[in-house]
């Protein structure tokens, strides 16, 4: 009898023990998703990839991944329960990898293999060399810019620019390996700026960026205004072009040019009593130089006395401003003011005052 209930002792013992859990089986993390990565890259480059799970116990949990080319990583280290991992690899050769994930607890039970996460590594196009188009150009005009590469595997290539001024342009179309594109832009604010191109594939493999083209923006100006005091009561503004369709312009008060035609500069008025303003406005310039010069024509005193000053703008924008030398002069001197590069825009300061013109002069008219 003593037996019987020492056995009987010991079956209800055992199922207070496993009824209060003290031998419960350890539960493996569960599956992790498959991992979260890019589908297609280079070959040699590295790429990221994320995995997370849970584990039922509230285990830390690691995690290791397969590369699909027989290629296992090492654990991770352990970290908390539900806790994103990430892992870099790189692939050589070309083709489509499968990549897995699996996790383990700190008890070493261990999850079955994910999903695969697919990603197919490809040649990325040559890197563009240097962009092609002008180093120079104004504001608000439009330039165009081309590029060419090829790609390895003789994939077609689309192209985008960044364009210096914070903006990169949209992805264009495709083009055949070996074929330029060409985009254009146009740059609102003068400064210098660097611009550089990107290729990429049909698999979104991308090119590194090229060298870059440096740009410098002129704000050109499409204004400039005279004025002065009382006396002496008549000064003129001259402008003189470079060649243009055939010939230079001499733009004054006997030929006052034209806004929509050459040579695409005029002079609004000619101020005899004083004071003016007298402006000559510019709708478009060409390569070579230009002079701007005023001539003391008629009136008491001299151009050096006249408080005369000369303002050039683009649209609202003042550009620079330029006041009379105030040395000994005579009466019908000239002040030759600036020059004006129009290929970049650059105004060179002249300011000086003498007995000749700036440039060529036709015989004065006569004024009523």
């Amino acid at each position: 009898m003593k037996k019987i209930f020492l056995f009987f002792g010991f079956v209800a013992l055992s199922a207070v023990i496993i009824s209060s859990g003290c031998f419960n089986k350890n539960e493996a993390p569960a599956v992790p998703s498959a991992p979260n990565g890019p589908t297609s890259g280079a070959g040699g480059l590295s790429y990221d990839f994320n995995a997370s799970t849970t584990d039922v116990e509230g285990d830390n949990i690691a995690y290791q991944f397969t590369w699909g080319t027989n290629d296992t990583s090492n654990w991770s280290s352990f970290i908390a329960n539900g806790t994103q991992i990430t892992m870099s690899h790189s692939w050589s050769a070309n083709g489509t990898y499968s990549v897995t994930v699996r996790a383990k607890d700190a008890h070493d039970k261990m999850s079955d293999w994910s999903t695969a996460h697919q990603i197919m590594i490809t040649n990325a196009p040559i890197t563009p060399p240097m962009p092609g188009g002008p180093n120079s150009g104004f504001i608000d005009s439009v330039y165009t810019f081309t590029s060419v590469t090829t790609d390895p595997d003789n994939d077609s290539i689309a192209y985008r620019f960044d364009w210096g001024d914070g903006d990169t342009s949209s992805w264009s179309s495709y083009y055949a390996s070996g074929a330029t594109a060409s985009m254009t832009h146009a740059y609102t604010t003068a400064g210098s700026y660097s611009l550089r191109v990107q290729a990429k594939d049909p698999g979104g493999i991308t090119s590194t960026w090229s060298t870059a083209l440096s740009i410098t923006i002129a704000a050109f100006p499409d204004r400039i205004t005279l004025t002065w005091g009382a006396e002496p009561h008549d000064l003129d503004a001259h402008f003189w072009t470079p060649m243009i369709q055939g010939q230079t312009w001499h733009i004054y008060l006997a030929n006052p040019g034209h806004i929509n035609n050459a040579p695409y500069c005029s002079l609004d008025v000619d101020c005899t009593n004083g004071y003016g303003p007298e402006q000559i406005t510019i709708s478009q310039v060409f390569p070579g130089s230009y002079k701007y010069g005023v001539y003391h024509y008629d009136g008491d005193s001299t151009i050096t006395t006249s408080d005369a000053v000369v303002r050039v703008y683009h649209q609202s924008q003042l550009l620079q401003t330029f006041n009379v030398p105030t040395v000994t002069s005579q009466p019908n001197w000239w002040w030759h003011v600036f020059n004006l590069d129009g290929a970049t825009g650059i105004i060179t300061p002249v300011n000086t005052v003498g007995p000749n013109p700036p440039s060529y002069v036709e015989k004065m008219p006569a004024k009523k």
